[in-house]
């Protein structure tokens, strides 16, 4: 008997328990989430356009304004993306998001 096969008979009991932990494997829940947040994420990025009317009704600002401060944001984050990791882009814009949400809460109403 080979020493492979012998460390492959040792561990097989223990491959069965982590590839399998219940009737859906594990990949598919975080396969699922990530779908769910992705699409999320890009709904809300690229739905911009229908809020340019509304805004220009509230606010009075020019279209020219409101369509370049969502330009200066796609390109910002563009090359944020392609100069930094993905990640420190990602939580830095969870801390933007946050402390705008601080800023204009609702008590500032």
């Amino acid at each position: 008997m080979h020493l492979r096969s012998k460390a492959n008979k040792f561990f097989s009991h223990r491959t069965r328990n982590i590839h399998r932990s219940g009737p859906v494997f594990w990949g598919w829940y975080v396969v699922f989430s990530s779908f769910v947040m992705l699409t999320l994420i890009y709904g809300a990025r690229y739905s911009f356009g229908v809020f340019v009317k509304p805004m220009f009704a509230e606010y009075n600002w020019p279209m020219t304004v409101i369509s370049l401060a969502a330009s200066i944001n796609l390109l910002m984050a563009a090359g944020m993306f392609l100069l930094c990791r993905a990640t420190n882009v990602i939580m830095l814009y969870a801390f933007a998001m946050f402390f705008g949400y601080l800023a204009t809460g609702p008590w500032h109403r």
